[in-house]
């Protein structure tokens, strides 16, 4: 049975798209990335939980 690795970050506003809210993710293990959130998402969420899926397009 695999062990799950989990890490624990923050996300902070970036900027402001035509449509979207921008912010940057970094993690405590030094990941870094981009989420984009609609702007019709109201509230936006205080905390989110990303569960990693396997990419259908690598299945060869």
């Amino acid at each position: 049975m695999e062990t799950a690795l989990q890490d624990k970050g923050t996300y902070t506003f970036e900027r402001d798209t035509k449509n979207y809210h921008r912010f940057l993710i970094q993690t405590v293990s030094g990941a870094t990335g981009t989420l984009y959130l609609p702007k019709s998402l109201d509230p936006l969420p205080k905390r989110l939980v990303l569960d990693m899926r396997e990419n259908q397009d690598s299945k060869n």
